[in-house]
């Protein structure tokens, strides 16, 4: 039996967050502060790591000047505790974030065991992860050099766990297996669209009868999707 075929799991991601959408979450560093933001920022450039194209993308950003995303990398000290700030959430949804390593594993770092309730139905302004009252359970540990670090925020009007191949995910930081890993991101890449679907397009000629269907437990022609990206680099403390 041949062997599965790798998975293209930071190209999917990263592609789908850079597809222009109608309001696409938002998702920013609040914790360090921007101070030590930009500090370690300026260290990461010293440190032999190739910055092009992430510059590129802050590039891009500012170019858009008042509606320009927040900036597509930061970076923190090693350890640093992170409190993320995630916005332009849909109201009646759910909201989660992964968070995707150098070996291209996937995880769920919000919602977890300790920190349980991503829903938007109470959302006003922005949601903090982790959330107020809950323990700050976000850091990375970078024994030398440099590590990157992606995070990955995902609005959904129905819950992840619902898409077919997707089930319960774990709630203990565990990396998803591949199978998981692969069916969020192709419900993402089904329901992540620029435009909402509209039933008063016309045509010419009806073809929906030889479309072929995802198959997505429970999906509905409403389910809208978000995605979006921010890319951390850890410095190690002793460099």
């Amino acid at each position: 039996m041949p062997p599965d075929p790798p998975l293209t799991l930071r190209g999917d991601l990263d592609d789908l967050s850079r597809k222009r959408q109608s309001i696409p979450p938002r998702l920013v560093l609040i914790e360090p502060s921007q101070e030590h933001q930009t500090r370690v920022r300026k260290v990461a450039r010293t440190r032999g790591l190739s910055m092009a194209a992430f510059d590129e993308a802050d590039d891009a950003s500012e170019a858009m000047g008042a509606d320009a995303p927040p900036r597509a990398w930061t970076s923190v000290e090693s350890g640093e505790k992170l409190v993320l700030e995630c916005s332009d959430l849909p109201s009646g949804g759910f909201f989660y974030v992964l968070h995707l390593n150098n070996k291209d594993e996937l995880k769920v770092v919000f919602p977890n065991k300790k920190d349980r309730d991503n829903t938007t139905s109470e959302a006003v302004g922005s949601l903090l992860v982790p959330s107020a009252g809950a323990p700050r359970y976000l850091s990375f540990e970078t024994p030398r050099g440099t590590e990157v670090e992606t995070f990955y925020l995902i609005s959904s009007s129905q819950r992840l766990e619902a898409f077919e191949g997707v089930g319960t995910l774990p709630d203990n930081l565990r990396n998803l297996t591949p199978p998981v890993a692969q069916a969020i991101v192709t419900a993402l890449q089904h329901y992540v669209t620029s435009e909402p679907t509209s039933n008063k397009r016309a045509r010419a000629l009806d073809t929906s009868a030889f479309d072929e269907p995802m198959d997505v437990s429970g999906a509905t022609e409403g389910v809208r999707m978000g995605c979006s990206r921010l890319v951390l680099i850890s410095v190690a403390k002793d460099i």
